[in-house]
Formats: structure tokens, sequence, C-alpha cells
């Protein structure tokens, strides 16, 4: 039931964003994953979107590391880590054209990123933490 909710939510949110002015180039995102532990693995499983040029819930179980690009003027995610050693890393960098756009990172055992959600509001990361039963 809470991924549905979570699932509809993304999907509201990221069909209902803003468009790219007449003749600005569109944000590229690079979105990178990573162990907070040097040489170490972290097991994952996490749901992404942006609305760019392929706009579908992006979701992926693996391990550390991981690497993607997309393109649009919003998105949205949430990793979870699942085991292994050692906190997710999640970084999301973002450039218009050559321009480069701020960044953000976050490390934890869960962490969301928002990107352009709402006009004239920052982009996040945010890390959140639990012990595990």
């Amino acid at each position: 039931m809470n991924r549905l909710v979570m699932l509809t939510f993304l999907v509201a949110v990221l069909t209902s964003g803003t468009s790219t002015t007449c003749g600005e180039d569109p944000i590229t995102y690079s979105l990178r994953v990573t162990s907070s532990l040097s040489g170490k693995e972290v097991e994952f499983e996490a749901a992404y979107l942006f609305n760019g040029s392929n706009p579908v819930l992006q979701v992926v179980r693996q391990s550390t590391p991981f690497e993607t690009r997309a393109d649009g003027e919003i998105g949205m995610g949430i990793f979870r880590k699942t085991g292994g050693d050692g906190q997710l890393v999640v970084e999301l960098v973002a450039a218009r054209g050559d321009k480069q756009l701020p960044s953000h990172r976050a490390s934890g055992d869960a962490v969301v990123f928002g990107e352009n959600l709402v006009k004239d509001v920052p982009s996040f990361t945010k890390a959140f933490s639990w012990k595990r039963p």
C-alpha cells in the first residue's frame, strides 16, 4: 500500500511539471549511488522519475556503484538500503547546456531527492537512518 501511494504521488507530481522556455536547453542530470565505505558494496532498491525524454518510473534493485543520466525539468526519487556495509551515498549533479547547476548529495540508510518540484522552492536531497530489527 505504501509503495502504491508513493508511486501515485511521483506520477502526479511529475506529470504536472513545468516545461522549458522556448530555446532553453533541458536540464541534464547525472545520478550516482555509491557506498560510504570505500571498496564496500551496499545493496539498495530505488524508484525515480524525471519528466524529460523518458518519463517512465525507473525501479532499481542492485548493489553500488550505480550511475545513470536523465533529462527534464523536474524529478523525484527514493532510495533505500537493503543490505551491505556502509550507507548509501546519493549524488545528483545537474547542468543546463554548459552551465553547471547546484548539485545535491546525501548519505544514509534512505535518501529522497526532489528537483524543481515547486516553483521558486529549492531542490533538495535528504537522508534518513533507522535501526533495523
